[in-house]
Parts: structure tokens; sequence; C-alpha cells
């Protein structure tokens, strides 16, 4: 497992945690976002939190089967497929603001529907959520 209990607010910390993760194809901002060109996946890391904050993905964001509690640290453009199913997240605050294609956000504690994002593009999935506030 990785140990992730801090932000990483140094560009060195940043380059070394997506190196370990085999994240390529990235440009890390000077304000330290970070810009993927490629596929993100923090799936099954063991993460409570996304240590950085990512800015721009162009393809497909994973970060299913973590025990994230917060989506802070998601990027705010996704090309692809968001996945953040299977956490503990009670809150979409912090998802994207535009993801073209699906949204999977299934098996949390998700209760409201406050601070989805402004744009999908095909389905977004919620089930086995217990939504309660529909914003």
């Amino acid at each position: 497992m990785i140990k992730l209990f801090e932000q990483y607010n140094e560009y060195n910390k940043v380059k070394d945690w997506l190196d370990s993760l085999d994240i390529d194809d990235y440009i890390i901002n000077d304000d330290l976002t970070v810009d993927v060109s490629n596929n993100v996946n923090i799936s099954v890391c063991g993460l409570t939190e996304i240590p950085i904050q990512f800015g721009n993905v162009e393809g497909i964001f994973d970060c299913e089967g973590n025990k994230l509690t917060s989506l802070k640290g998601s990027p705010k453009y996704v090309g692809g497929n968001f996945y953040c199913a299977f956490n503990k997240l009670t809150s979409l605050e912090g998802c994207p603001e535009h993801i073209e294609c699906n949204f999977i956000c299934s098996n949390n504690l998700i209760t409201t529907l406050k601070y989805h994002p402004n744009y999908i593009g095909d389905k977004f999935r919620l089930g086995e959520n217990p939504i309660y506030n529909v914003i």
C-alpha cells in the first residue's frame, strides 16, 4: 500500500508520487496542478485522499475501490470516463466539472446530488447510494 497521508506540495513530491503509480504523459504546472494526456489509474491503492490536484485528464480517471471520503484533488476536466465507485464518499464536492463520457459513482454513501458535474457526456451512475436530497 502507498503511504498517502499528506498533501504533496512540492514539485519533486508530486513527481515522485505520479511516477510511483506509473502515471505518464503529464505536466506539472507552476501551481502544482497536474494535467495528464493519458489515463490515470489510482484505483485500489488504499487512498483516503487524492494527495495532489489534477487539472485536465484527457483519458479515463479511475479512483475506484479506495477509501476516499472526498473527491478533492479530482480533475476539473475528464476526456473519458470518471470512476469513483466503491469508496466512502458522502458528497460529490470536488468532482470534475466536465466529464466527456460516463460518471460512475455507485456504491458510496452519497446523500445529495449537490456539486454534480456541469456536463456528463453519457451515463451518470449512482446506484447503491443513500441519496436523500436531490440538490
